[in-house]
């Protein structure tokens, strides 16, 4: 994480600029029942581009990352990503156990080279809102809104978010929050929802709604069937500490060695700076080092030679 943050990625020259992640491993299900994990991938049609110091970036409006999209997009402009997926077969244990990291950790990217980009789309922003509150700040987001088809994989971090992110929005929103303009299907959907605060009546449904099953009174019908996870547990449930492949250096160290020279002169410098803030301790300090030697020894050295230019600067100029 910290050698995208202190790369030169971590100061976006703009939104448009910028790859995506999914973060996390979905599960897809096939109309067989096959499960297949998934990784999401955004790759900027307008190409990575960065500011190389913060101060070019200070010296730009505060919000101008919201001002250059939102013009973009009035302007015609219309920011595009091309979307890609990474595969996995979860019965594939051999290639999985061959993994120096777990692949259900948010930490770890999947390497290209072992799975492979498939594109499977656009994902274009051809239009503005035309309310900040009524379609910006009312969105619910949440991991947990899935399509037939798309479920939660075992992911630790995933599994958290799909009930916080709806618990976070029933409470900020209410409990129709789903009814709501922004948030509601653009396709024909059938709800049964009658109560609760701020519910919606679409296309002319009476407040007698019924929303039972099964009714002669109105046509309430379940849902139609669509694939589900067809795993199967049988096991003792125990506690104890989850024995993970994390492996957190060595992909750390890969991306750093991939840089130039003068790409990694650049976050060893970024880095040096925050841990020579003056709130930043001996010990703090002595901790991240070992964690930067361990990613790249050339890295650690770098960053130390830093430390000590900065505290002679600082000797200098008090």
């Amino acid at each position: 994480m910290f050698t995208w943050l202190m790369d030169d990625v971590g100061i976006p020259f703009s939104y448009r600029h910028l790859d995506g992640w999914g973060v996390h491993t979905y599960k897809w299900i096939s109309k067989e029942g096959k499960e297949t994990w998934v990784r999401y991938y955004y790759a900027s049609a307008q190409g990575v581009k960065s500011f190389m110091n913060d101060t070019d970036a200070a010296a730009n409006h505060f919000s101008f990352h919201t001002t250059d999209l939102y013009q973009s997009i009035q302007n015609g402009d219309y920011p595009r990503w091309k979307v890609y997926v990474q595969l996995l077969d979860p019965t594939d244990t051999q290639k999985i156990n061959s993994l120096s990291f777990d692949p259900l950790d948010t930490t770890k990217l999947w390497p290209e080279n072992l799975f492979p980009y498939t594109e499977i789309g656009d994902l274009v922003f051809n239009e503005n809102v035309n309310s900040q509150f009524l379609e910006n700040e009312q969105i619910a987001f949440s991991p947990g809104r899935f399509v037939p088809g798309v479920e939660p994989s075992d992911d630790k971090m995933l599994q958290a978010r799909v009930f916080a992110y709806a618990d976070t929005q029933t409470y900020r929103l209410g409990v129709n929050n789903q009814l709501l303009p922004v948030n509601r299907p653009k396709c024909p959907y059938f709800d049964n929802h009658i109560d609760g605060s701020m519910n919606f009546l679409e296309g002319g449904q009476s407040a007698e709604e019924v929303n039972y099953y099964p009714s002669t009174i109105r046509d309430v019908r379940p849902a139609a069937p669509f694939p589900h996870d067809p795993e199967v547990l049988n096991a003792t449930k125990i506690r104890q500490n989850i024995n993970m492949k994390e492996n957190n250096f060595e992909q750390a160290g890969q991306r750093y060695r991939s840089f130039d020279s003068a790409r990694r002169d650049r976050i060893a410098l970024r880095i040096a700076s925050a841990l020579s803030d003056k709130r930043v301790t001996p010990k703090i300090v002595s901790t991240w080092l070992g964690y930067w030697n361990n990613t790249d020894q050339e890295l650690a050295q770098k960053i130390k030679n830093n430390i000590k230019t900065f505290k002679v600067k600082n000797i200098l100029t008090n």
